[in-house]
């Protein structure tokens, strides 16, 4: 039954290997990120793994990485960077580098907002930072990746770019959806403009259909981080003959819980549903039919997987003639 006594921890396990994910990762994840962690937080986490894995595992060199970075670029200042990087590599092999997040096994600090270096609707004076003279550009570079990473993971990568300090960002400052994640890059950062119109920023704003059905005890205005699995239609149907059964504040709870889980959005009285794919692009900053062409599934999984537009143009805006 949905309402199944079962705890916290072996829900989200569970939800996690229902979408595929070995169960010893998801338990490393909650460990990682924290028992109250959202499950798009722990899905994101699983998966950055993987940009650890290259970074580390893989051992993936100075030559390759600057290589992906500076490919549109040629002559010496490349042929410098990559030299600089080779020197600053053997330091830390030597143990006389240091990090922004201390030895290799210490968490990152991610601050709380995140907010970045500035904000569009920030009127205080943007805060100001040092680049390494090798890293001051052009030419640019700019690596994203999931805010919450696997432990180690930013301070692996920071260390191939110079050290330079991650800008963790929130995308629900520039959107009604979250997305955190961390941006390591070489751009300035006075002077930034957001790009035009203004994003809408709550759910009501961006679909005011739903807020008609939309239940009081919902307290909702913003939605998590979209993710490329789906709930299932069995759970959306437990979820409306529960509360056909009960108003009960326990029940109401356990309900939004799980419309946070999934991104659920109220659609008729007790009934949820899953966003449409173009709800999705919106939300990311992308025109409508942006995914077009391909099967629903596809689209699912390569919208969780994008960048959210607004966001990311707010910090190239800085490039713009």
């Amino acid at each position: 039954d949905f309402l199944q006594e079962m705890s916290q921890k072996d829900k989200k396990i569970n939800s996690l290997v229902d979408m595929g994910f070995p169960e010893d990762e998801a338990n490393i994840a909650i460990t990682r990120c924290g028992v109250d962690a959202d499950l798009c937080v722990l899905v994101d986490s699983i998966s950055a793994s993987l940009v650890a894995g290259d970074f580390n595992s893989r051992n993936i060199s100075d030559h390759q990485v600057m290589d992906r970075c500076f490919d549109s670029f040629g002559g010496r200042k490349k042929a410098r960077l990559m030299e600089e990087s080779k020197k600053r590599r053997m330091q830390y092999a030597q143990g006389s580098g240091s990090s922004f997040a201390g030895s290799h096994d210490e968490p990152t600090r991610i601050p709380d907002p995140m907010v970045g270096f500035n904000l569009p609707s920030d009127r205080k004076p943007s805060m100001t930072r040092m680049l390494p003279e090798q890293a001051v550009g052009p030419p640019f570079f700019y690596f994203q990746n999931v805010a919450r990473a696997p432990r180690g993971a930013w301070t692996t990568i920071s260390k191939k770019f110079y050290d330079i300090q991650p800008e963790f960002v929130d995308s629900k400052y520039f959107c009604a959806a979250s997305r955190e994640s961390g941006y390591i890059h070489n751009l300035p950062i006075e002077n930034r403009e957001a790009l035009l119109p203004f994003p809408l920023k709550t759910v009501f704003d961006a679909f005011p259909h739903y807020k008609k059905w939309w239940p009081s005890w919902d307290p909702r205005r913003q939605l998590n981080c979209l993710q490329a699995s789906v709930a299932t239609a069995k759970l959306t149907d437990q979820i409306q003959r529960t509360l056909a059964r009960s108003g009960n504040p326990s029940v109401q709870k356990h309900v939004v819980d799980e419309c946070k889980t999934w991104d659920l959005v109220w659609v008729g009285k007790n009934k949820v549903a899953q966003l449409e794919p173009d709800e999705m692009e919106s939300l990311l900053g992308f025109p409508r039919d942006h995914t077009r062409g391909v099967v629903k599934t596809e689209r699912y999984k390569s919208l969780a997987n994008s960048f959210q537009v607004d966001t990311v143009a707010y910090h190239l805006s800085v490039l713009r003639d």
